[in-house]
């Protein structure tokens, strides 16, 4: 298979990012335990735990 040319590489991997919120400001703590108590409130929430373990082994490592 061939591989693009490398400036069309780069450009290709630097579209690549996460958004992240600002977690020094008050309202993020807020609604982390928001939305940390919707998912511990959910009848779902073993699954939910599940898939969010699932994307997190990599880090984990």
């Amino acid at each position: 298979m061939p591989t693009a040319p490398l400036p069309r590489r780069r450009w290709a991997i630097s579209l690549r990012g996460m958004w992240v919120t600002d977690d020094r400001i008050p309202e993020f703590e807020v609604e982390a335990h928001r939305q940390s108590g919707a998912v511990a409130a959910s009848e779902h929430w073993v699954d939910d735990q599940a898939f969010i373990d699932a994307l997190s082994v990599d880090v984990l490592m």
